[in-house]
């Protein structure tokens, strides 16, 4: 529980900056959407890794982590979107393609994974690094969740796209239209 309490103390110029790389919900493509949740908090702490050397060079750099949930107000789907420091360069490009075993899964989804594929086809403009999943859940009173996941790194930082949808109708084009927003944002609160 300590790691929580601590994670939400630290410095607000860096808090700020954050915040500077989050979206509003008009923002985005594929809209109307609506913010259902956000969180910002000190990266290297909410992590089931927080006692690695990684993680303690992200404490050690201070930087925020900000998180936001989108949910669509006309179709079934939601938009997971997080950016976040790391203490190198090295840490970040070594976390995209880890990131998804060292993510905090929902323990209220009530589901199970049918199938999950990697695609190496996926670019996104000044981007580091990138790494691009897309999985299949079922769940037995909804049906089946389509996710597609894009987690890349820009210097230090590594943003973080989680697009689901419940119709399976949901297309990589979609998915890599916000990812190149967001990472344009990354670099221009980054000044690169």
């Amino acid at each position: 529980m300590l790691p929580y309490y601590l994670a939400m103390f630290g410095d607000r110029e860096k808090r700020r900056e954050a915040y500077a790389m989050r979206f509003e919900a008009e923002d985005l493509p594929g809209g109307p959407w609506k913010v259902a949740d956000d969180l910002c908090v000190r990266s290297g702490f909410i992590t089931p890794h927080w006692k690695d050397e990684v993680a303690k060079r992200s404490r050690k750099a201070g930087g925020f982590s900000a998180w936001r949930l989108f949910k669509s107000q006309t179709r079934d789907r939601e938009l997971w979107l997080q950016t976040g420091p790391y203490g190198t360069d090295e840490d970040a490009f070594g976390a995209v393609p880890r990131l998804m075993s060292m993510m905090i899964v929902n323990p209220l989804f009530k589901g199970q994974v049918v199938k999950e594929q990697v695609n190496e086809s996926i670019f996104v403009t000044g981007v580091d690094r990138i790494y691009a999943l897309e999985r299949w859940t079922d769940n037995k009173s909804r049906g089946t969740l389509n996710t597609k996941y894009i987690i890349g790194s820009i210097s230090r930082i590594v943003f973080v796209v989680v697009y689901s949808d419940w119709s399976d109708s949901l297309t990589w084009d979609e998915v890599s239209q916000v990812a190149e927003v967001l990472a344009e944002r990354v670099h221009h609160v980054q000044g690169y």
